[in-house]
């Protein structure tokens, strides 16, 4: 959790972490199989998930994508139920990233 404290006070310092950002979770997989069996767990989540081969072309990565203010609590709590998803599947949790929110970023609707 220091971790998480860290980043987000990081993410403070370039976004207005009070604002809805779009945060990503990254999870790794030995094998296609075991990435789809963790992508069918967190799909009962309001996530958007995308599988595919790794950057390091041997593991599967789990991309999952949400859109919240992006609290320690927040943060803890996906970081602890995709931990123990990723551990259920043979695989590991491995962090997460946000995009940046401008304080005077206006937000848009597609309609």
């Amino acid at each position: 959790m220091a971790c998480d404290f860290d980043a987000l006070a990081e993410l403070a310092k370039v976004s207005d972490i009070h604002r809805v950002h779009t945060v990503q979770h990254f999870l790794y997989f030995p094998s296609p199989a075991k990435a789809q069996r963790a992508v069918a767990d967190i799909v009962k989540e309001p996530f958007i998930v995308e599988q595919r081969l790794g950057a390091d072309l041997v593991n599967w990565l789990v991309l999952a994508e949400h859109h919240i203010v992006p609290t320690l609590d927040a943060i803890a709590a996906v970081r602890a139920a995709f931990a123990q998803i990723a551990a259920a599947h043979g695989g590991e949790y491995d962090g997460w990233e946000a995009t940046v929110r401008a304080s005077d970023e206006t937000t848009h609707s597609d309609g």
